[in-house]
């Protein structure tokens, strides 16, 4: 079996938990490939991440696509790549494996859009996984969220996903139930939110903070560029250059994190925003979901 796990990962949970897979599966003997999107200037237009995809990924049995939950959603570059993928055929498999990482406090429709998208490209969603993570906004929050996760709590899941991997029917494919009723999980009230609250992009432009650079602490060592996950910063003219064009900032806080001089931040009351992600990882408010389990693998594998 030849199975591609493609991924979006801003803040690495996706990515490590990509690496948990490949490992599991490749001491079964399954051949494994992954295709990190981070930080690849290709989000642009569909055009350009369809060809990134057609010289990147290989053939394969099963595609696993996977990235993390923004605002109750899959992050939208990861539906951008599941649009831009080739119909099934030609090398291209007929299986499909949505993967979200989220920090617990809600996973949203993430994993039922991303699964519906799928099945549009001629795909059988055959399995899904839900894991929870580390909040990436804890790295600037008081409160934190799932510190070292995902670890080896995950263990037992990823062990799980790969035997239901190894069962499924390949001589067949159309023998293979699709799961997308499954991930349909999320209550009437849950579901509203996501669709007529939530809207990433609404919240970017309008209530999400903005990136700040502060020159006098900046020494132009780039480290902030390199962090970017959609590469938005550069240095011009001896000065780093915020570009407000697309990409858009994602608000993942790689930058921040990156620069230890404190020269990049959030233009923000830090204090409101603390008490607004206290209360949600408490469990109140509009954000949290409070689903259970915080982590699952979907199945209709025998």
């Amino acid at each position: 079996m030849n199975v591609v796990i493609l991924v979006f990962s801003p803040g690495g949970n996706t990515l490590k938990v990509a690496r948990m897979l490949e490992e599991k599966m490749q001491s079964k003997n399954i051949e494994v490939q992954i295709v990190d999107t981070t930080r690849k200037n290709i989000f642009i237009k569909t055009d350009t991440i369809r060809e990134f995809l057609i010289n990147t990924v290989r053939n394969h049995d099963l595609i696993c696509i996977g990235g993390p939950v923004y605002a109750h959603h899959m992050h939208y570059n990861v539906l951008k790549l599941i649009q831009a993928l080739p119909k099934p055929g030609n090398g291209w498999g007929g299986l499909a494996l949505p993967i979200i990482t989220y920090g617990s406090i809600s996973s949203g429709i993430s994993l039922y859009e991303s699964a519906r998208l799928l099945k549009d490209t001629g795909r059988i969603n055959v399995l899904g996984l839900k894991i929870a993570a580390f909040h990436c906004m804890s790295r600037i929050m008081a409160t934190k969220i799932n510190v070292g996760m995902p670890g080896k709590e995950a263990e037992p899941l990823i062990n799980d996903l790969v035997e239901k991997i190894i069962k499924l029917d390949l001589s067949n494919i159309k023998e293979n139930e699709d799961i997308l009723d499954n991930l349909d999980y999320q209550s009437f009230k849950n579901k509203l939110k996501a669709k007529l609250i939530f809207n990433e992009r609404f919240w970017q432009s309008y209530v999400y903070p903005q990136i700040v650079v502060d020159e006098s602490k900046c020494v132009r060592c780039g480290k902030c560029i390199n962090s970017c996950s959609v590469q938005r910063l550069f240095i011009n003219e001896s000065k780093l250059v915020v570009d407000k064009s697309n990409p858009a900032c994602i608000h993942c806080c790689e930058c921040i994190t990156a620069c230890k001089l404190g020269a990049i931040d959030f233009n923000a009351n830090k204090e409101r925003w603390n008490k607004m992600f206290k209360k949600a990882a408490e469990g109140h408010g509009l954000l949290p979901s409070n689903e259970y389990p915080k982590s699952v693998v979907y199945s209709k594998v025998k």
